[in-house]
């Protein structure tokens, strides 16, 4: 298959399957690398974990990837329980699918302006069916998106046919935009590249130019917005950050998102500011003269 390198311009060649696909049945290890293999003695089954497909000079390979967040919290009156709780219901129920002769699969858009905790969000999702032996695929540009298209029904799915897997697709709409056309993503979300047992995640920062091709259901199933959390979560964010005076800092954080939480909590207990000057700083930083600390000026160097 042949993409388009959006920086250089260059035609990228996404190489065919090494081998016939009836004969992929394990993986070679390369340490956190592990390539698809035929009958050697080498792993049965990936590491649960998160992966990143990748195309090489022989073939394709899964690469161990780490995603770190520290903001993951479950909140009392937030989206995150219920989606949390809506896709542990939607593993619970595999057996279920299958009774009825129905794919395994769902597909979720998160959307949300930036720091709105799409990313913390999807890492609880992710822990959750690590729990369950499951393996993640990440989707970041078109080549990401293509070789995994390439790979996760006649590779993946060959080797380990009823793993639960998740594909986090991030930015969707820019993916979209990308790759000229949205066949190929409509083609993996309900088409003949669609697969059993698995849970596609979209997140979008402005959805005003996806296509009710794409939202329909059995392509998009469930569709959450983020908004900014509420003064009982936010009172809730700073208890969980241990602050004792919650019920003030969440009066005065109107608005905003959990990234601006989370610069209010370092700037006031790692940073040892003021409240108010922090809130300054992040909703005006103009006006924020006392945020930064005084400096020097050195003359004649």
């Amino acid at each position: 298959m042949l993409l388009k390198d959006e920086e250089t311009n260059e035609t990228i060649i996404i190489p065919d399957n090494s081998f016939p696909e009836e004969l992929y049945s394990t993986w070679l290890s390369y340490g956190d690398e592990y390539s698809p293999a035929t009958d050697l003695k080498v792993e049965k089954k990936l590491p649960a974990g998160v992966y990143k497909m990748i195309s090489t000079s022989d073939g394709y390979r899964a690469v161990k990837t780490k995603i770190d967040s520290d903001e993951l919290y479950v909140f009392s009156e937030s989206y995150t329980k219920k989606i949390v709780d809506e896709i542990q219901d939607f593993w619970d129920r595999a057996d279920i699918y299958t009774k009825n002769h129905i794919t395994h699969k769902r597909g979720l858009l998160i959307e949300g302006s930036p720091g709105s905790g799409k990313s913390a969000t999807i890492t609880l999702l992710i822990d959750q069916l690590l729990k369950r032996d499951g393996l993640v695929f990440l989707v970041n540009s078109a080549e990401d998106f293509h070789i995994l298209m390439n790979t996760i029904k006649p590779i993946i799915r060959k080797i380990e046919p009823d793993r639960p897997i998740i594909t986090i697709i991030e930015d969707v709409d820019q993916l979209i935009d990308s790759m000229d056309t949205e066949s190929f993503l409509l083609d993996f979300m309900d088409g003949k590249t669609s697969i059993d047992h698995h849970l596609i995640i979209c997140t979008s920062n402005d959805t005003s130019n996806l296509s009710p091709a794409l939202l329909r259901p059995s392509r998009i199933d469930m569709r959450f917005e983020l908004p900014n959390p509420n003064k009982k979560i936010r009172k809730e964010y700073f208890e969980k950050k241990g602050i004792k005076d919650a019920e003030l800092f969440a009066e005065k954080t109107h608005k905003m998102s959990f990234a601006e939480l989370k610069e209010v909590f370092i700037g006031t207990q790692i940073l040892g500011k003021d409240l108010d000057s922090v809130i300054t700083q992040i909703t005006n930083p103009l006006k924020a003269k006392s945020y930064l600390s005084p400096t020097k000026t050195k003359i004649g160097l």
